[in-house]
């Protein structure tokens, strides 16, 4: 940030040099209706070429997340379900494309809210899956079956531009044989029905 007010004084200070070294308040006039009308030109090639190469850069991330195979963490929110569903940490199964069992065993639950009878919690697994795997996941008497997982990019907005890649992020995945997008975070909600 300090770099760039140097810079804009030190443009400055060269228009303001150049101008009293003109001889002519015509040659003034004309050198100051150049820079008005020069900058504002240049911001907007400036801003065209930042959408441009955000947009190609977006596009390169697209492909390579498509061609990831490997999801390093699963975190899951249930949304509004019984507190007594929660008693217990969830028991997940992992398996591979062909069935054959990877781990298995009680994963942490947090509990987010609580309200009377009803809670919100994140649900966390840590262990890297291809997105091939089975992840079966017993939640009190709920059993989900989550399969097919896709990728997307996680971009975030920008002031200017297009909007920048940060990574990799599960963008849909099929539960219990239901495709279910993901927008920002992975919901299961207790109304879904799977």
């Amino acid at each position: 940030m300090n770099n760039a007010i140097i810079l804009i004084l030190l443009f400055v200070l060269g228009l303001i040099l150049v101008t009293i070294k003109l001889k002519t308040g015509k040659q003034r006039l004309l050198l100051w209706l150049g820079i008005v009308a020069g900058i504002p030109i240049l911001l907007i090639l400036w801003y065209k070429w930042a959408v441009w190469k955000g947009e190609k850069d977006l596009a390169a991330a697209e492909l390579q997340c498509n061609e990831k195979t490997l999801v390093d963490e699963l975190t899951l929110y249930f949304s509004d379900f019984k507190l007594a569903d929660f008693r217990d940490s969830a028991f997940t199964i992992h398996r591979n494309a062909a069935g054959i069992m990877l781990d298995s065993g009680r994963q942490a639950i947090v509990i987010d809210k609580k309200e009377k009878n009803r809670a919100w919690a994140t649900y966390f697994y840590r262990h890297p899956f291809a997105t091939n795997d089975v992840l079966e996941i017993r939640l009190g008497k709920r059993k989900y079956v989550l399969t097919d997982f896709r990728l997307t990019v996680l971009a975030h907005g920008v002031m200017l531009g297009a909007p920048k890649a940060h990574g990799c992020m599960i963008g849909n995945a099929s539960i219990n044989g239901k495709r279910t997008p993901f927008e920002q975070n992975m919901f299961i909600r207790s109304e879904d029905r799977y």
